[in-house]
């Protein structure tokens, strides 16, 4: 019979093969973040949300919403409805003499998602009538029924009588109520991050 010689080469065990690595799968890139700017000019239609009054004191925060989308070249920098906070720039109550009642508004930030965007706008003014044009008017006509009534020396009673009357009238006060539109521009350009 013949014998069959079986010969095996490499003379090494599996254990010493190289170890295959398998390939690492490349991180998926998150989407990059582009800058949307709002040119200065820009109209800010807003409608009230909170009360104010020349009576708030200078610095009150008040709320407002976005009327429309804002939109840059085809990009939705903040929705309808968006929440818009102001501040009161200046209030003034006029006297019960003298003075005219004036308020002044200014918006500060817009809320993007979680953000809250500072924001630089002209002022929304608005100014009451003047309590001293009510005051000389109430005086002159308390003049006219003095003369009528007394001669001349009833003439400045009655002036008397007229001015106090009409000083019963405090100054008017501005109110601007939840609900009202009002509309503002920006001083400044917006920059707002946005994910495309």
């Amino acid at each position: 019979s013949q014998a069959v010689a079986l010969t095996f080469t490499g003379g090494g065990s599996a254990a010493g093969a190289p170890a295959t690595v398998a390939p690492v799968a490349a991180p998926v890139a998150a989407p990059a973040a582009s800058a949307v700017t709002v040119n200065a000019g820009t109209p800010l239609l807003v409608r009230m949300v909170d009360p104010v009054s020349s009576r708030d004191p200078q610095g009150k925060r008040f709320t407002t919403t976005l009327e429309s989308d804002l939109v840059v070249n085809g990009t939705t920098v903040a929705r309808a409805g968006s929440k818009v906070y102001g501040r009161v720039q200046t209030a003034q109550q006029a006297g019960r003499y003298a003075g005219q009642s004036a308020l002044d508004l200014r918006l500060s930030e817009l809320a993007v998602g979680p953000n809250l965007i500072p924001l630089v706008t002209s002022g929304y003014t608005q100014a009451g009538d003047k309590s001293m044009g009510k005051t000389a008017r109430g005086a002159a006509t308390g003049a006219a029924i003095g003369a009528i009534a007394d001669g001349g020396e009833g003439a400045g009673k009655g002036a008397a009588i007229g001015a106090v009357a009409s000083g019963l009238k405090k100054g008017q006060t501005v109110t601007i109520a939840p609900g009202t539109l009002l509309e503002f521009r920006l001083q400044q350009p917006l920059t707002v991050k946005s994910s495309l």
